[in-house]
Formats: structure tokens, C-alpha cells, sequence
């Protein structure tokens, strides 16, 4: 079940700096870049991807009006953002239902279905594959958590999850362990 949350999620990562790398590429001239521009460079896009599509073709405008892009250019931006964009914004959207318990997902999915913006089979699949995701998501947030926080934080964690009876006494044993090994790398 990890491995394959590992390779779903290594497989979107893919997709998404893809599709990020692919954009900025387009706006090159053609002259060499330092890896410094290469990544200042995704990090705009990313910021255009987070535009709705009047702000963006006003940020576009804006730059090609003060010479930083070439109309040519903006309009490359244009066509990959709006190949791009769709994508970003289901991704964002699964990401927000993954927070979700299963019951706020179902009210949720039933909400959109009753409004009209997905179809029960598309509600099927999404809780399909929330299913099949969320529990390795939740792994992975709670590891990312644990090793951000002091020993302290981390018994402190481990304590209200035993006592809410998410854990077993065990299991958080073996947390600590696995705790305790990773700071020490």
C-alpha cells in the first residue's frame, strides 16, 4: 500500500515539474541560463499558476509593457498556463479532500454531485482513490510533522494519540524508534 502511495506521488511530482520545466522552457530566448534563473524561473510560473486567467493576462501585458517578456513569449505563457492550469487546480482540490475525515469527504462529494460539478461516477472514483491514498498521506504528513518538531513535541504527539486511541502503546514504541533513528542521520 506505501509503495504504491510512493509511486502515485513520485508519478504526480513527475508530471508537475513536467509540465512547470516544459512552460518556462518555452519562454527561453535561447541564451544559456545559470541554474539561479532556472529556478527563479518555476517559481514565477508556479506564481502564474496560482493567477485566474484575467489576472494573469493582465501580469502578462504588464510585463511585455515593461520589457521583461516579449509578446511572443506571453503568449507561449498563455497557451502552456492554460494547458497547465487544470491540472494544478485538480491537484490542489485532492490535496484539500485528503485533509478531509471520510465523512466531510462524502458530504463534501455529495454536495458536488447535487450541484452538478462532477458526476457520481466521478464521485466514485475520487473516494476510490482518496481511499487508496489518504492513509499513506496521513503516514507521510505525520512523519514530515514529527521530524519537525523537538523530542518533546514528539511524546507530547504520542501521548494524545494514545490516549484518543489512535495508537497502541506499541505503535508508538516504534514511532519513537523510527523518531530517534531519523534525527540521527
Amino acid at each position: 500500500m506505501f509503495k504504491k502511495l510512493w509511486i502515485i506521488i513520485s508519478f504526480m511530482v513527475v508530471v508537475a515539474l513536467t509540465a512547470i520545466t516544459g512552460s518556462i522552457a518555452l519562454a527561453d530566448d535561447g541564451t544559456g541560463q545559470t541554474e539561479v534563473q532556472k529556478v527563479n524561473k518555476i517559481k514565477v510560473y508556479r506564481y502564474l499558476l496560482t493567477l485566474n486567467e484575467a489576472k494573469l493576462t493582465e501580469t502578462l501585458a504588464k510585463w511585455t509593457e515593461d520589457g521583461k517578456i516579449t509578446a511572443e513569449q506571453a503568449e507561449k505563457i498563455k497557451q502552456q498556463w492554460q494547458q497547465d492550469r487544470p491540472k494544478v487546480v485538480r491537484a490542489w482540490v485532492f490535496k484539500q479532500l485528503l485533509k478531509m475525515n471520510e465523512p466531510k469527504l462524502d458530504a463534501t462529494l455529495a454536495k458536488w454531485v447535487g450541484d452538478g460539478k462532477i458526476s457520481s461516477e466521478q464521485s466514485v472514483k475520487i473516494k476510490e482513490t482518496w481511499q487508496t491514498i489518504r492513509p499513506g498521506a496521513v503516514k507521510l504528513a505525520i512523519a514530515r510533522y514529527l521530524l519537525r518538531v523537538d523530542e518533546a513535541k514528539v511524546n507530547e504527539a504520542l501521548v494524545k494519540w494514545m490516549t484518543d486511541g489512535k495508537i497502541t502503546a506499541e505503535q508508538a514504541g516504534k514511532i519513537k524508534e523510527w523518531w530517534v533513528s531519523k534525527k540521527a542521520e
